[in-house]
């Protein structure tokens, strides 16, 4: 429904489809997990987060008696907290995220489900995509800043960050920001927000987002996350992570909306979607952006 494709900041294709504009907005699906994460590295950057490594029930008391109880915030930032929670089927309406916010709409608050949360496996042992880990950690924000996971995004990341749209996040009906897929924005700003990875956190000369954390959110922290071949898929914190060392990345959503990121390249690829059966990240969709993103440094 929307493409954007920029090349060292600059548009270099738009193209919109079913009645969309640039004035539409989106809801991000889980692309927002990757500007939750971004709002994370920034309060860690102001010393209101102190290190990645302390347990975010330090934060978050009330998850005490949950499975995230003690759990590193590195290992909730990369999907190993090892809590029972299965996503693997979108289908599943009792499973995952679907089940989560089914419940949500029906009124079950999302903390509450939070706290319900069970521990099978120690954490930092195995990846295990898991939305409610994203949810956590907009939480995390929220206690650690001591303001809405909006304000903080608008004022920390879109307003520097030059975004044209307010950001906007959805929250359930107790108030508590559904951070794992619920910013509102139109695809140039989200390719703004890809753009500001590609440049390493700088946006016109000013550093928004700290380039440490960009390396560190773009880059397998352990062995299990590690991509292999130029195939192969990794995870940072809250990124995909492409193989091979072209050190491409993008954030993924749900129906096909991605934010693809080559910082070498300079190329920036945002895109919005209906599709249904764009399932998980795939070989084919690296092959895929690598070569529309190839086609753009060749043309200029």
């Amino acid at each position: 429904r929307g493409l954007v494709v920029l090349k060292d900041g600059k548009l270099a294709a738009e193209r919109y489809y079913g009645g969309f504009t640039r004035h539409s907005r989106f809801n991000s699906w889980s692309v927002g997990k990757s500007i939750t994460s971004t709002a994370v590295g920034i309060a860690l950057n102001e010393g209101k987060i102190g290190s990645v490594d302390d347990p975010v029930t330090k934060y978050l008391p009330w998850l005490k008696n949950s499975g995230y109880n003690g759990v590193k915030i590195k290992h909730v930032l990369q999907m190993s907290s090892g809590q029972n929670y299965d996503e693997s089927d979108y289908t599943q309406v009792m499973e995952g995220a679907t089940g989560t916010t089914i419940r949500m709409v029906l009124g079950d608050p999302l903390k509450k489900q939070a706290t319900e949360s069970r521990r099978i496996r120690q954490p930092g042992t195995k990846f295990n995509y898991a939305s409610m880990d994203t949810f956590v950690l907009g939480q995390l924000v929220e206690a650690a800043t001591g303001q809405k996971l909006a304000t903080y995004v608008q004022n920390k990341i879109w307003h520097p960050g030059g975004m044209a749209s307010s950001a906007l996040v959805g929250e359930d009906y107790y108030g508590s920001p559904i951070a794992y897929a619920s910013y509102n924005a139109t695809t140039r700003d989200f390719a703004r927000f890809g753009d500001m990875f590609a440049n390493g956190g700088e946006v016109r000369g000013k550093q928004v987002v700290p380039a440490d954390w960009v390396r560190e959110a773009t880059t397998p922290q352990s062995d299990y996350l590690t991509p292999g071949s130029s195939e192969s898929i990794g995870y940072g914190y809250q990124w995909w992570l492409c193989g091979g060392d072209r050190g491409d990345f993008f954030a993924n959503g749900l129906l096909g909306q991605r934010v693809y990121v080559w910082p070498a390249g300079g190329v920036v690829i945002a895109v919005n979607s209906e599709d249904f059966n764009s399932g998980t990240p795939s070989a084919e969709i690296i092959a895929a952006y690598r070569a529309v993103a190839d086609k753009v440094v060749t043309q200029g």
